[in-house]
């Protein structure tokens, strides 16, 4: 590159100064659109894609809630059935071994098909 005009017409110009304008014709003509448009477009699409994974953290926590009442609820149930295969056991006395072994497996088929549904 040369000087096109004053008084140093035709002379080179510096390497540091041929550095210097490929960069800001560079950073002018690849640099990401600025312009208020071009902002206010971005603007919105962050917008839009904020909402939605405020929307999708909303649903991963209402799943984990419902999570969290499941496992409450077989908990409760699995402690019931516990108590009631204590209470057998203790009423055991009173049937026969035959009666007994009949409701003990009643009991342990409902816990498998509870812990089969889960």
């Amino acid at each position: 590159m040369r000087y096109p005009k004053g008084k140093n017409q035709g002379k080179i110009i510096s390497q540091y100064l041929q550095q210097q304008l490929v960069e800001v014709i560079s950073n002018s003509l690849y640099r990401l659109q600025s312009s208020y448009t071009a902002l206010q477009k971005e603007c919105n699409q962050l917008q839009s894609q904020n909402k939605k994974l405020i929307k999708q953290n909303q649903t991963l926590i209402t799943k984990t809630k419902s999570l969290g009442s499941q496992n409450r609820h077989f908990k409760e149930k699995t402690s019931h059935q516990i108590s009631a295969i204590r209470s057998l056991v203790s009423r055991s006395k009173k049937f026969s071994a035959d009666n007994f072994r009949n409701k003990l497996k009643n009991f342990l088929n409902q816990i498998i098909s509870i812990i089969l549904q889960t």
